[in-house]
């Protein structure tokens, strides 16, 4: 009877350790998780930091110089895009296709959102953003009829549509194929139209 009692509690002794063993690993599957999830999650707000610093320097170099950026950029073509990327460069497009560009001063992405290391840990990624500009779109400031005459008198806003995309990946500006080959990257989208003070001469064309 003693030897039957020994072998039932070796037994049950047993399935006890593997029912500890499973739960452990559950644990320790779901702790995996929640820090790959967490990473993902700061990785997400990493690369909407990204994009809103992207689009707030699209926005300002437009209202400091949109003048002259469209004046050179575009070249009184008005059927192109303007691209503003994390290196500084104006781009403008037609298309896809690049028909000019220039150079301005880049933000810092370390330290323009104030000392230390705003973003966080990158893990080794690469902060970058390009910013597209169109729909330029005149906008009258009077409620005269004759919006073709406050057009040519420049008495309006040149309405234009900001879509910025911020990128936490392993090189800067990453297109969408080596986005796909890379298996760690966060990307975010932000749009916004703004009201910038009248580029009569480079606004794209009124239409009645």
């Amino acid at each position: 009877m003693q030897r039957t009692e020994r072998g039932s509690a070796l037994i049950i002794s047993v399935l006890i350790i593997l029912a500890m063993t499973s739960l452990g690993l559950i644990a320790m599957r779901n702790t995996t998780q929640n820090i790959a999830g967490a990473g993902n999650t700061r990785m997400n707000k990493q690369a909407r930091y990204v994009a809103e610093l992207g689009l707030h320097h699209a926005m300002t170099l437009m209202h400091r110089s949109g003048d002259r950026l469209l004046k050179d950029a575009r070249r009184d073509d008005y059927t192109t895009t303007l691209e503003i990327d994390s290196t500084g460069r104006v781009t403008a497009l037609k298309g896809e296709d690049v028909a000019n560009s220039l150079n301005v001063t880049p933000p810092n992405l370390a330290s323009e959102a104030g000392g230390g290391r705003p973003l966080g840990q990158l893990g080794g990624l690469v902060p970058s953003y390009r910013v597209r500009i169109d729909g330029f779109k005149f906008l009258p400031r009077t409620q005269a009829n004759d919006a073709k005459a406050a057009l040519s008198s420049g008495e309006g806003d040149c309405i234009m549509h900001f879509s910025a995309r911020g990128y936490i990946a392993d090189k800067a500006l990453p297109t969408d194929e080596e986005l796909s080959d890379d298996e760690r990257f966060a990307d975010f989208v932000l749009k916004a139209a703004a009201p910038m003070p009248a580029y009569a001469n480079h606004c794209k064309r009124w239409n009645p």
